[in-house]
């Protein structure tokens, strides 16, 4: 069994699982995967190819994405993460095995290269998908390195989808999707 690297100092493993999971589910009751879900399959046509998604967190974006997912437009969702949730990654590609796949390392967006070394060892014959995203999770990273992933997808030429569920800076957002679906 793999062991996942120790987690932010400042948050527990089993609270960020914890927080992950629930908000992940609130996220998809509360529709915030369609007009996503519509954004990405207009990339995948546009674009062709597979879709690397980073700071998947427990994968949960990825059940609401795939759902309703078109099936004429064929694709493979590759969920990663600095702190990946491997048992969760699982699942959902269980859950959906033609068009799932993880990165069974950790794999920090900000470093293209480790991610490129780390993609040839696992999938060597599959090139590197040009659609990558980043749902709810951009916030989290200080100015420099969110630069950092800007200047990597333009100049590898790949398109960057980056998504925020509800204003960070109050949970006000949170509690009316919360809301929502308890009426």
């Amino acid at each position: 069994s793999r062991s996942s690297p120790p987690h932010l100092p400042w948050c527990p493993p089993s609270v960020r699982a914890g927080i992950l999971e629930p908000l992940a589910g609130a996220l998809i009751r509360g529709g915030y995967d369609r007009p996503v879900r519509s954004c990405l399959v207009d990339l995948c046509r546009q674009m062709g190819g597979d879709v690397l998604d980073h700071c998947s967190g427990a994968g949960g974006p990825a059940l609401g994405l795939l759902a309703d997912w078109p099936s004429d437009l064929k694709i493979r969702y590759y969920l990663s993460d600095l702190y990946p949730q491997w048992e969760n990654f699982e699942r959902i590609r269980n859950r959906h095995p033609e068009q799932v796949s993880y990165l069974r390392d950790p794999v920090d967006a900000t470093d293209f290269g480790s991610l490129e070394r780390q993609w040839a060892r696992q999938f060597p014959d599959r090139p590197l998908p040009r659609i990558r995203t980043i749902h709810g999770a951009y916030h989290q990273f200080p100015p420099e390195a969110a630069m950092a992933v800007l200047r990597d997808a333009y100049l590898h030429r790949h398109a960057l989808l980056i998504t925020e569920p509800f204003d960070r800076a109050s949970w006000a957002s949170f509690m009316a999707l919360a809301a929502n679906r308890r009426s």
